[in-house]
């Protein structure tokens, strides 16, 4: 059986940008978190302590790049049917990432040439073995993954 203390929960302070510092913290016991997944127990205000962030969160830019009349930030266009639409999708990844999913769900009306896909690493092609297309038996959605393992980027 788990005994409870008469302690609560002194609440919560959410911070952004680095470093974050908190000050004038009574003594006991916290928990910081981040918002992908590292953590770190204190059990005193005296000591500091530093989290690096193992798991930081890719950024994912797509655009139009030709098809039809393209807007200038490549984010929309009118294009007719039969005319062909080209998107770049730019991942940029964390230090120390190994393996990324690219989940994508085409517009309705759009058929996927799987030959023009080209998967680059800073702008040189990857060997046809360290990524994989996927186009068929998804349950979330999408209309096709691209699945790349570079090993350590």
């Amino acid at each position: 059986m788990q005994k409870k203390n008469s302690k609560a929960n002194q609440g919560s302070v959410t911070a952004s940008g680095t470093p974050v510092q908190f000050t004038g913290l009574g003594l006991g016991y916290y928990l910081v978190d981040s918002s992908v997944g590292t953590l770190c127990s204190l059990d005193t205000t005296k000591p500091a302590a530093t989290i690096q962030e193992k798991n930081g969160v890719p950024s994912v830019d797509k655009i139009i790049t030709s098809g039809g009349v393209v807007s200038a930030d490549g984010k929309s266009n009118s294009a007719s049917i039969g005319d062909t639409v080209y998107f770049q999708t730019t991942i940029t990844a964390q230090p120390g990432a190994q393996s990324y999913v690219l989940h994508d769900k085409m517009t309705e009306g759009l058929t996927l040439d799987s030959t023009s896909i080209k998967v680059q690493k800073d702008n040189t092609n990857l060997e046809e073995t360290n990524y994989k297309l996927i186009t068929s038996d998804f349950k979330d959605g999408c209309t096709f993954e691209i699945c790349v393992h570079t090993g350590i980027l």
